[in-house]
């Protein structure tokens, strides 16, 4: 799984954006215990609420992430529903439909 994941972050350009990160296999946790969440936010140093957990899962990425006091931007591809409800979208903090609309986001959630 770490070969995998780590492919995954550099097929879409995200390796540089990253000082810290764990795969969960590595760690004896898994997704969707918040205890991962809580795990990369204290490696990193860093409190929950200024940290922006981004998933294409709202039952394994975006409701255990928000029980670890991060906040969240559902990416609406892969595991994401082609037409999700608006209680749905209600969830995360924000929604983007790819990853290319991550900045403009992240940067409207520093604001608040």
């Amino acid at each position: 799984q770490p070969t995998q994941v780590r492919a995954a972050l550099e097929r879409d350009g995200l390796v540089p954006f990253f000082e810290v990160w764990g795969v969960s296999d590595d760690l004896g946790l898994q997704k969707p215990d918040p205890a991962l969440f809580v795990h990369a936010v204290r490696t990193a140093g860093v409190e929950p609420a200024r940290a922006v957990m981004v998933g294409d899962r709202l039952d394994y990425d975006v409701r255990p992430a928000k029980v670890a006091g991060l906040r969240t931007v559902w990416v609406l591809r892969g595991e994401a529903p082609d037409l999700p409800t608006p209680e749905q979208l209600a969830e995360p903090d924000a929604a983007v439909a790819d990853l290319r609309g991550l900045p403009e986001v992240i940067e409207d959630l520093a604001r608040r």
